[in-house]
């Protein structure tokens, strides 16, 4: 069981009180295959954006292949959300599969890990869209790539990439991306 309570401040004012509890159930079915299972709860309110509150449930099944133990996996999923907005227009359903692979290698006596990601979510509104005339539909697919070096025990070095296009009826929402990355981190 996890829960989380963010309360956010903007210049010691009141901006965003988030509420998160999530039961969940995962262990190995067999040597190589491990189940998570997780039920979701959450509540968002916006000091000044009170349209945008809403509580959310949500439902999620990963599945994970240990090829070669932590060193190689493959982990896939499915999630159901389903948010309701104090606005009609921002309610909806979503269905999100995923898929990751994540390689840990040695080369050239260096710590390093891949990972590639790709996600595919599906997004229908409950309500019309007051700038449309009909309800918002989104298909967004993600794809993403790290590169992790470990040059000491303390610092790691990554690269990325990301790829999103974001397919909406509503023309704000609909969209590509692409961001190119490196950075540093320092753990103590």
């Amino acid at each position: 069981l996890s829960a989380y309570y963010i309360d956010s401040r903007l210049d010691g004012e009141g901006f965003l009180e988030y509420v998160r509890l999530s039961p969940s159930l995962s262990g190995f079915i067999s040597r190589r295959w491990f189940a998570r299972g997780a039920y979701v709860y959450s509540e968002r309110r916006i000091d000044d954006r009170q349209l945008r509150n809403a509580d959310t449930h949500t439902g999620e099944m990963d599945m994970y292949y240990f090829h070669r133990g932590l060193r190689s996996y493959l982990n896939f999923g499915y999630r159901y959300r389903s948010e309701d907005s104090v606005a009609p227009e921002l309610s909806f359903d979503a269905h999100s599969l995923k898929l990751r692979y994540i390689r840990r290698l040695n080369v050239a006596q260096q710590r390093m890990k891949a990972e590639l990601a790709l996600r595919y979510e599906v997004r229908d509104y409950w309500s019309a869209e007051p700038t449309i005339g009909v309800p918002r539909n989104d298909d967004r697919l993600r794809v993403k790539a790290d590169l992790e070096w470990l040059l000491t025990p303390r610092v790691t070095w990554q690269l990325y990439y990301s790829y999103g296009d974001y397919e909406s009826n509503l023309p704000r929402a609909d969209f590509t991306q692409t961001i190119i990355g490196t950075r540093l981190q320092y753990a103590w």
